[in-house]
């Protein structure tokens, strides 16, 4: 929601301000080809691009992950939060009943059930795509404390930056750099993984042979270096 009202206020004459002006105004739920092409627009500001970002709560279908996809929009991380239903209508009576609240919310009972059954009926999928293209899932108590859940999500960023800092490192040197890690995708290490590096060199150092790592779908050994990836 915050997204497309950013892009309206900061694109009040595009194209596409005024094709999702005809939506609301009509009444009717926003295509989600609108959304994520907004969505696409705002990760392009220099806030986002200098700063980060946070999708709160998106994408929630399978649909709405494989607009992302053709758009290259790929979580970093993705957190998952678990609760009770009755810990949900909890927090969101006392949200309403909040002093600092800004805007009026979509979240009264009834449109909390309506979230939680469709939260219910496609996060299955959500997550076993993200597992398995990505292996960018965590999974995370929400009843926990917010200083707890706040150390648990910076130590997965931290971890994160690490990689992606160490990867840039090897690559700028020209050593072998590990693409674990790096939200890689199978179909996209397979598209540019020469057949027959998918053997082990180091262990050919180590032990004096070649180990078949083919098998391993982890990426864990998987590396990139001039001019492909090795595995």
């Amino acid at each position: 929601g915050e997204a497309v009202r950013q892009f309206m206020v900061e694109f009040p004459t595009s194209n596409l301000t005024k094709e999702m002006d005809t939506h609301l105004k009509a009444g009717v739920t926003l295509p989600d080809a609108l959304v994520v092409e907004a969505l696409e627009a705002i990760m392009l500001s220099q806030r986002c691009q200098t700063r980060g970002y946070v999708l709160d709560g998106y994408p929630n279908t399978i649909e709405q992950v494989k607009l992302m996809t053709e758009l290259c929009i790929i979580p970093v991380q993705i957190i998952e939060l678990t609760l009770s239903a009755k810990e949900v209508h909890w927090r969101g009576t006392a949200d309403r009943h909040s002093p600092d609240r800004s805007l009026p919310l979509h979240d009264s009972a009834p449109i909390l059930d309506v979230r939680l059954s469709s939260y219910k009926r496609n996060i299955d999928v959500v997550r076993s795509h993200y597992q398995k293209e990505h292996r960018n899932w965590n999974i995370l108590e929400g009843n926990r404390s917010k200083w707890w859940l706040n150390d648990k999500c910076a130590q997965l960023m931290n971890e994160q930056l690490k990689t992606a800092q160490h990867y840039l490192e090897k690559r700028t040197v020209g050593d072998a750099a590990s693409i674990f890690g790096l939200c890689v995708s199978p179909d996209e290490c397979k598209n540019r993984l020469r057949r027959i590096l998918s053997l082990l060199p180091v262990s050919l150092a180590t032990k004096h042979e070649l180990v078949d790592c083919s098998f391993e779908t982890t990426m864990k050994f998987t590396a990139e270096y001039r001019p492909g990836i090795t595995s």
